[in-house]
């Protein structure tokens, strides 16, 4: 018995080192995590779709427009998670806001490190809630005015494997000096739009909450979807005039042709800035620019049938998973299993080691 209470506590010694830590509930969590000296806020979302395999889910980070609400921005993308299976996180600003350089509010005033919050985030979620390492999971993410510039961060200042694209709603960044490739990226804008301008904002073309003042560069949709075009090394680019599923107006979407990830604009008419903050009506083209940029991660993406073909080697219908790996968590309770019984052994021989000395002394 008592060698048995010994083998215990150090069984829960290495259950206490590599935990087999809680999954995410589905549907909708409200959680806290540590960071920078302040205890920040973030949501996630676990369709009823969502199925737990030999494949990483696809994750997809909605973050909110300047005085927005995490909730609200989510619960755009719902149905579309449902449809996907992926899973959504969404964080909260300090005060409602983002520190993305030229916008906005106190986050910007106050050079809040939200780019680490958020980045810091998502490993959490995905290694401990998920159990999925971060090199195989494809990360999205995308965002609405102040979201918008947000999401673009990733683009430029950060080198992370695990971000796969970015869509952007009403607000992109202008500074390009790092521009990444192999991202697949897309971006919505209204040529109506008077709070962001689709011209760009700075000293000559004024712009809400303070952005023009904090750009010294004045980079419109176009010029920013040439340098995306570039950078993911298109060989041209196709034009298609679409209907306005929102408004009585049209939207031209532009694609770019041979690139290394998808790489699309979307310009839109007769379509009001503040429109972004609740409707979401595409959800069959983000639906496929998010799978071809996850296929293209280790597959080829067939539009005319909407499948991907994996590479030899993965397998899943975005090919996201392997055909020799097992599964994370079952590692972990194989790992756990081998460890109980080294403990067992462990404390069985040193009891029968201490009763050899007893009695030979």
């Amino acid at each position: 018995a008592e060698y048995m209470g010994t083998a215990k506590r150090m069984f829960a010694g290495l259950l206490f080192v590599c935990p087999l830590l809680a999954r995410l509930e589905t549907g909708e969590q409200l959680h806290t995590i540590e960071h920078d000296g302040l205890t920040r806020q973030y949501y996630t979302y676990v369709p009823q779709s969502f199925k737990e395999s030999a494949s990483p889910a696809i994750v997809l980070v909605t973050i909110h427009c300047f005085e927005g609400f995490p909730k609200r921005e989510m619960a755009k993308f719902t149905a579309l998670a449902e449809r996907m299976g992926i899973v959504l996180i969404a964080p909260e600003g300090i005060q409602n806001s983002w520190n993305a350089h030229s916008c906005c509010g106190y986050a910007r005033e106050h050079s809040i490190d939200d780019l680490n919050f958020i980045k810091n985030t998502i490993k959490f979620v995905i290694t401990s809630h998920l159990s999925q390492t971060l090199s195989q999971t494809p990360v999205i993410f995308t965002g609405f005015s102040n979201g918008g510039f947000m999401s673009e961060l990733f683009l430029y200042e950060t080198h992370e494997e695990w971000v796969t694209g970015v869509i952007s709603f009403g607000g992109h960044q202008y500074k390009l000096s790092n521009i990444r490739s192999g991202v697949a990226v897309m971006t919505h804008h209204s040529v109506a739009d008077t709070m962001v301008q689709y011209n760009g904002c700075c000293d000559t073309i004024s712009c809400c909450c303070e952005i023009s003042e904090h750009s010294d560069v004045c980079l419109s949709v176009d010029m920013l979807f040439q340098n995306w075009t570039s950078a993911n090394g298109c060989d041209s680019v196709t034009t298609e005039t679409l209907q306005s599923p929102v408004v009585n107006g049209t939207l031209e979407c532009s694609h770019g042709i041979g690139c290394l990830a998808p790489t699309v604009r979307c310009k839109h008419n007769g379509f009001d800035h503040e429109e972004w903050e609740d409707n979401m009506q595409y959800g069959d083209m983000i639906l496929e620019f998010i799978s071809e940029a996850v296929c293209l991660r280790h597959g080829t993406f067939q539009h005319s049938t909407k499948t991907c073909e994996c590479e030899m080697g993965y397998a899943g219908d975005l090919c996201t998973g392997t055909t020799h790996t097992i599964h994370l968590p079952l590692w972990w309770m194989f790992a756990g299993l081998v460890a109980a019984g080294v403990a067992v052994t462990i404390a069985v021989r040193t009891r029968q080691r201490q009763r050899e000395f007893q009695r030979l002394n």
